[in-house]
């Protein structure tokens, strides 16, 4: 099994998918949430977002529970399984820790080290959450904290084939005006050679012709 990845997620996504789901993350403009930073979750099928959330004093109190995991019992925050979003590899950044040592680096590392440590704990409990929330087998409370994976499954897939669409109709309009640009510079050019002789450039010739029979 390969280690989880922390990663930054694209906004616009986000943004994109908020739209059908009022429940997926979106922490921007709160600073010491560090908008839409995360861990990678790979399943058999897919790629999966799942937020991280900074440490908190109420984290320590809380009771463990299938919708999220508590990270050295809380110390170091929490992943909200519950608001995990599909993901494209399009649509996120992996996050090098090495770029610095501030303080805030220093807890990611300490987080990831934890979660990697426990990675095969994370996932079962990732796809038993997802496989209840599927099975309609998660209780009103929890369930009314989730995401609508299904629903953004298939948002995502929507949001790639828009975004697919998009550049092919781009490129076609790129290729168009290319062919269009070629034509004009073309018929241009097949004007010029089509066209009769100026007095000058007859006047040019009669001289040059002079020139040969001396």
């Amino acid at each position: 099994m390969n280690n989880f990845k922390l990663i930054r997620i694209n906004y616009k996504y986000c943004n994109y998918l908020r739209m059908f789901d009022n429940k997926v993350p979106y922490n921007e403009g709160i600073k010491e949430l560090r908008p839409f930073i995360g861990v990678l979750i790979k399943t058999e099928s897919s790629e999966y977002f799942a937020p991280l959330s900074s440490p908190k004093t109420k984290h320590l109190n809380m009771k463990n529970n299938i919708d999220f995991f508590k990270i050295d019992n809380g110390k170091l925050g929490i992943i909200n399984f519950n608001n995990m979003i599909p993901v494209l590899p399009e649509d996120y950044n992996i996050i090098n820790l090495n770029d610095s040592n501030d303080k805030y680096n220093i807890m990611l590392k300490k987080q990831l080290n934890f979660i990697n440590k426990n990675k095969e704990k994370i996932l079962r409990s990732v796809e038993k959450l997802y496989n209840y929330y599927l099975d309609d087998k998660l209780n009103f409370k929890i369930k009314s904290r989730c995401c609508n994976f299904q629903l953004l499954e298939e948002k995502c897939l929507e949001y790639q084939t828009n975004r697919d669409l998009k550049r092919f109709i781009m490129k076609r309009e790129v290729k168009e005006q290319i062919i269009e640009y070629l034509n004009k510079r073309n018929l241009i050019r097949s004007k010029k050679q089509n066209q009769p002789k100026t007095e000058a450039t007859e006047e040019s010739s009669q001289s040059q012709e002079n020139e040969e029979e001396r």
